[in-house]
């Protein structure tokens, strides 16, 4: 209260205005509810193709890895920079899951504080750029980006291609060089991390729109570089992409009419879960859009009509939405299908495909509760500041828990693929991934039934013949186990580890002669595979051809391999009799 005034004057009443917290104060804030939201991924394991990446990925496990990482094809990718972070981080963690959790969880909600600090520098609201970062960090799209391991090049890209943003923008505003440098430098990275930020130069473009209602020629000619990156590494992706990702299966079969169509599908289905994050799934029913009919194009002349309205009212109050969806299409159009991507072999959405576009709509959706937050000079202006208040707290807790929900999906695979199945049941995909979780635990007759159920729903895909191959390898009925890798091999004859298995198989069966064929054809489709070698010496060995088996050893090791001991031991001794 104010102290009356002892020389008798009237005090001077002065309204206080309400300090708002530091900004270290308010990014901690964020950081903890990203990791509440998120804490059952903490201690989940690994999924889907995290081994392929990670552990069982010979290029992080070897010494020169890299080197091979950064100047070499090896990779099924060229995003050195997230397979650099992985090489370092299994030298310090080794295969435990843990610490890479902590890892995405940690660079997400790094990314959702930049998102809050570029919506500054773009004019928004203080409460409503927060606001923006708070729902993005605790949104349940983004689950599948931060609890799937694999996924790291996500979040690696994000906060990188946010940092960019941010340095070009603090570049826009006091026109020091250095911010142009750095937010060049940024850029590199990010698409070294992930080439889907491609969209970056006309994102930048935007930006700039956005601050100043009107681009020049000098604004195009400064982001030219920004191009120049993007096109270079956009298609060396798109080659590493055709040469190892889909060159032996055909990812986008329908032809160019569907694809057109099913582009606005996509954009209106990626909407959709942004407002309504419910049935979330990793692999969802994949559409077949008929291009020869007008009705599968409605979608996209809807998602165009919208445009036109909004661009019409540019001036007024189209403005900010026109921004926001523009925002959202432009950064979706490398996911949309036009370009082939081995995960549309599954399903033509998904929500990783998202993560980099959904911040346009969650900073639009941000403004109204904000608006309501920072309302002053009204004789009401308590009462939407209270409302606002209660708006965005509903909202942000109501998406934190359905994260945490979504969170203890990715706990382990059988968890994982039982929640896709309940959502798509013809996700033939997902019962093989369940028939290998349960071939892992030891339940065999499972994991065939399911791989039962994927050959009825795709029996061209060769993968389940090869896993039920496998499961009959372990309950030791080789005749059968050889009649699966045939299967595989029949649909997929390039398929190399049917080849090794079904040696290994006929090696079981005394059948050295036919052995050595199928280890040899694998040789010649993965000159790397160390365990083709190490197999091929003990058939050589058998058939008494120790100078072979001898050579295969140590091509083995060469490759990194590690031959049985107790093999070699009776290799040597039998070398040793015939000297």
């Amino acid at each position: 209260m104010p102290r009356p005034d002892t020389n008798g004057e009237s005090p001077v009443h002065v309204e206080q205005i309400p300090r708002r917290p530091p900004h270290l104060v308010l990014a901690a804030l964020l950081v903890a509810a990203t990791f509440v939201a998120y804490w059952p991924a903490v201690s989940a394991g690994y999924i889907w193709d995290d081994a392929d990446f990670l552990y069982e990925n010979p290029l992080i496990r070897a010494p020169d890895g890299l080197q091979r990482i950064w100047f070499t094809a090896e990779a099924w990718d060229y995003w050195p920079l997230w397979y650099t972070m992985f090489w370092l981080e299994w030298r310090m963690w080794g295969n435990n899951p843990m610490p890479y959790h902590v890892g995405n969880i940690l660079l997400h909600a790094v990314a959702a504080a930049l998102l809050w600090r570029v919506l500054r520098r773009l004019n928004v609201s203080e409460s409503g750029a927060y606001l923006a970062g708070l729902i993005f960090a605790v949104h349940p799209v983004t689950v599948e980006s931060v609890a799937w391991i694999a996924e790291r090049k996500n979040v690696l890209s994000m906060v990188l291609y946010l940092l960019a943003i941010l340095a070009y923008l603090r570049f826009e505003s006091c026109g020091h060089r250095r911010w142009y440098a750095y937010a060049l430098l940024a850029a590199a990275a990010a698409l070294l991390a992930k080439a889907s930020v491609a969209m970056l130069p006309l994102v930048l473009l935007l930006c700039v729109w956005w601050r100043r209602g009107g681009l020049t020629r000098r604004d195009i000619l400064r982001t030219l570089p920004f191009f120049a990156l993007s096109l270079a590494l956009g298609l060396v992706t798109v080659w590493f992409q055709h040469h190892h990702g889909t060159a032996h299966d055909v990812a986008r079969p329908e032809g160019l009419a569907s694809r057109i169509a099913a582009s606005g599908w996509v954009v209106w289905f990626y909407l959709y879960k942004i407002f309504l994050p419910i049935d979330l799934a990793m692999i969802y029913p994949r559409w077949d859009v008929d291009g020869g009919r007008v009705i599968s194009f409605v979608p996209l002349g809807a998602l165009i009509a919208c445009f036109a309205v909004l661009w019409y009212y540019r001036r007024s109050w189209g403005r900010a939405p026109l921004a926001a969806l523009g925002y959202f299409v432009l950064t979706l159009l490398p996911v949309l299908g036009f370009i082939g991507m081995p995960f549309a072999i599954y399903t033509l959405v998904a929500d990783h495909l998202q993560y980099l576009s959904m911040v346009g709509v969650i900073a639009l959706v941000s403004g109204l509760p904000a608006s309501w937050i920072s309302r002053a000079g009204t004789p009401r202006s308590g009462m939407a500041r209270g409302a606002g208040l209660a708006a965005a707290c509903g909202v942000v807790l109501t998406l934190g828990t359905l994260t945490w929900r979504q969170a203890r999906v990715y706990k382990d695979e059988e968890s994982l693929w039982t929640h896709t199945i309940q959502i798509n049941d013809r996700a033939w995909n997902a019962y093989v991934n369940l028939g290998v979780a349960y071939y892992e635990k030891g339940d065999y007759d499972r994991a065939i039934r399911e791989y039962a159920r994927a050959i009825e729903l795709k029996p061209d895909y060769a993968a389940p013949y090869f896993n039920r191959g496998i499961v009959y390898h372990a309950q030791g009925d080789f005749d059968r186990e050889i009649l699966e890798y045939t299967k595989a091999i029949a649909l997929k004859p390039d398929y190399a580890g049917a080849y090794c298995n079904r040696g290994i198989a006929y090696a079981g069966l005394g059948n050295h002669e036919q052995a050595i064929r199928d280890l040899t054809r694998t040789i010649e489709l993965r000159p790397n595979n160390a365990a083709a070698y190490a197999n091929r010496a003990i058939a050589y060995y058998s058939l008494g051809q120790y100078d072979k088996a001898w050579a295969d050893v140590r091509m083995c090791r060469q490759l990194g391999g590690t031959p049985n001991p107790g093999f070699v031991r009776a290799l040597v001794e039998a070398t040793a009799q015939t000297e």
